[in-house]
């Protein structure tokens, strides 16, 4: 249904610049907590578009809409995914590890198969298994695409102590984990909102949930969008 498409649910509080890079889609699941004034959105996109168009499109609806925090989750055709898609999947595993600050810098991608190289031009690959780098790009690509792929690294895959990369590393590790545990506070401070659908505040929140909500929607179980648990769901 139209009012389900995420454009005309959200479209008036993005940016038109944003818009204009921006993919339309399936809403699949919105969420709000109320104390938090977060905002959970999942989204069925039907074309692939840049990861910075992703975060602009969350800073825009949480201005626009004055909320605290919008979490965008996206997920695009299975057939799009291809290793033009790498630089995107290094700006998401940026936000969440500060590992790949420095030695993906100038990596490159190959896809063959459901192999998916990284070739390295600072080293540290041991670093990157470690800290589990390859998982969450792993990950993201089965979760984004419905993809399942084996990431390698190869190429210069030392490095020491001493090198620019791991110096970087080290600095910003520091200061995403007191990013992490600030986050952490704020999420314990805010209960996810229970009870019957309704407006809250005046936002957008008007899909269809009823039976949908209690499991009738047979969306809502196993083995749905990527093998997810995506039926629609609203709680407000």
């Amino acid at each position: 249904m139209q009012k389900d498409r995420f454009l005309a649910l959200f479209g008036d509080y993005i940016e038109e610049h944003i818009r204009q890079n921006l993919s339309d889609g399936q809403v699949l699941s919105v969420v709000i907590e109320r104390e938090a004034r977060a905002l959970d959105i999942e989204v069925d996109f039907d074309a692939v578009f840049p990861e910075e168009t992703l975060e602009a499109a969350q800073r825009s609806i949480r201005t626009l809409m004055r909320l605290q925090s919008v979490a965008i989750e996206p997920y695009f055709p299975k057939e799009a995914f291809s290793e033009a898609y790498f630089p995107h999947m290094v700006r998401a595993l940026r936000r969440e590890n500060a590992a790949a600050n420095g030695f993906l810098n100038d990596a490159a991608a190959r896809l063959e198969e459901n192999v998916f190289t990284i070739t390295l031009t600072h080293g540290g690959a041991d670093i990157l298994k470690d800290t589990g780098c390859d998982a969450f790009l792993r990950a993201l690509v089965q979760k984004r695409f419905g993809v399942a792929v084996e990431i390698r690294f190869d190429g210069e895959v030392t490095v020491t102590p001493e090198a620019p990369a791991f110096v970087k590393m080290q600095e910003q590790a520091d200061a995403q984990q007191k990013a992490e545990r600030e986050a952490a506070k704020r999420k314990a401070e805010g209960d996810k909102l229970k009870g019957e659908h309704k407006m809250y505040d005046g936002l957008p929140l008007y899909l269809e949930t009823g039976a949908q909500q209690a499991g009738a929607d047979p969306r809502s179980q196993p083995g749905g969008r990527h093998g997810h648990s995506l039926g629609r769901r609203v709680r407000l």
